[in-house]
């Protein structure tokens, strides 16, 4: 849930921050902050997030410490898999495999997201500042989740 928005953070602290906060902005009322705000509710509301890292953990877990390093450092990790995953937990390589797919389908979705997120909170940033465009966002959320 908050995984998206603690990527955002770390996403966007290279750029400066301290720029003039506009709270009353006509860019609240935009397409772009519009579209901004669907996606942000999605990512926080979205339980794909938890989803994905429950699954990252669990493959992690069954992978093993020692060979998750070796993963790291291979270049294909489905190959690396299907050579090696009896030194894994998994039962078998079809479910390795599966694992692996999900893991990799919840992730591309979250990236997804988090791409069609950026430009758009750049852009927003810009025009009313890093804390203001974080607080109406949070406002909206809240306000969302209530209804």
């Amino acid at each position: 849930m908050k995984k998206i928005f603690l990527s955002l953070i770390i996403t966007f602290l290279s750029f400066n921050c301290f720029s003039q906060e506009n709270v009353e902005s006509d860019a609240f009322n935009s397409e772009k902050y519009q579209k901004l705000k669907e996606y942000y509710i999605e990512s926080i509301n979205s339980g794909k997030v938890q989803e994905l890292q429950t699954i990252r953990d669990e493959f992690i877990t069954k992978i093993g410490k020692a060979n998750f390093l070796k993963i790291k450092n291979s270049n294909s990790i489905d190959k690396w898999l299907k050579n090696n995953w009896e030194s894994t937990s998994f039962s078998s390589l079809e479910e390795a495999e599966a694992s692996f797919t999900k893991l990799r389908l919840l992730d591309e979705k979250k990236e997804e997201l988090i791409k069609n997120m950026t430009p758009l909170f750049s852009e927003l940033r810009k025009e009313v500042g890093y804390s203001a465009l974080f607080k109406k966002l949070s406002e909206d959320c809240n306000t969302n989740s209530l209804n």
